[in-house]
């Protein structure tokens, strides 16, 4: 991941330098929680503040966010009895 950002943000974006990224890299490090969602939120909020790292915070979290809800709401819980159940629940495979 860290490779990604770097090329996008230093080499493509340049709207850091190598050294700044290097400190972004690691002061999210010392953080707790993934580095690649702590180092967004700290790019995000060198270039716009707070909103931006909200924007880069939403950016990382909203696909994973959205491919689990589908996912749940695809296979859903096949132990429970419900009168609907959900698609793959009644593709055959056992509950």
């Amino acid at each position: 991941m860290i490779p990604a950002i770097e090329k996008e943000v230093v080499d493509k974006k340049k709207w850091l330098s190598a050294e700044e990224l290097a400190d972004i890299f690691g002061l999210a490090g010392s953080f707790p929680g993934a580095i690649g969602i702590n180092s967004a939120m700290l790019i995000g909020y060198r270039i716009g503040g707070v909103a931006g790292a909200i924007a880069a915070m939403t950016g990382m979290l909203l696909p994973t966010f959205l491919v689990v809800i589908m996912l749940s709401v695809f296979t859903g819980n096949c132990t429970t009895i419900r009168k609907s159940k959900p698609p793959l629940c009644r593709s055959g495979r056992p509950s």
